[in-house]
């Protein structure tokens, strides 16, 4: 592995941990329990995709970012909240950046 590799796989994984931090704060605020089996699952995706990502499964990881951003633009689109719309959007804009490391990791760039 050169040092760029590593260094993508570390600020890949940062942002994936920031965003599991994002999940948790919009489910301790959550006014809706119903809404908690989806924040749960999409925590477990995330969870996931940081393990193929620490184990360098990279492709595998493309996937499931595809299931987390659905599992996430649900919960974004049936929010009943203005004040969470930021942290979704953080979380969006994440996403967008591991995805393109990702491809860095494998060679390409954007």
């Amino acid at each position: 592995m050169n040092e760029k590799h590593n260094v993508l796989l570390a600020e890949i994984i940062g942002l994936l941990k920031e965003n599991g931090e994002i999940i948790t704060e919009i489910s301790k605020t959550c006014c809706m329990p119903e809404r908690s089996p989806n924040l749960n699952k999409a925590q477990a995706l995330l969870d996931d995709i940081i393990t193929d990502v620490k184990n360098e499964n990279i492709q595998d990881s493309f996937e499931k970012i595809g299931r987390f951003g659905k599992q996430l633009g649900f919960l974004y689109a049936t929010c009943c909240t203005l004040i969470k719309e930021p942290l979704y959007q953080h979380i969006f804009k994440n996403m967008m950046s591991v995805h393109v490391k990702l491809w860095g990791t494998l060679g390409h760039s954007h």
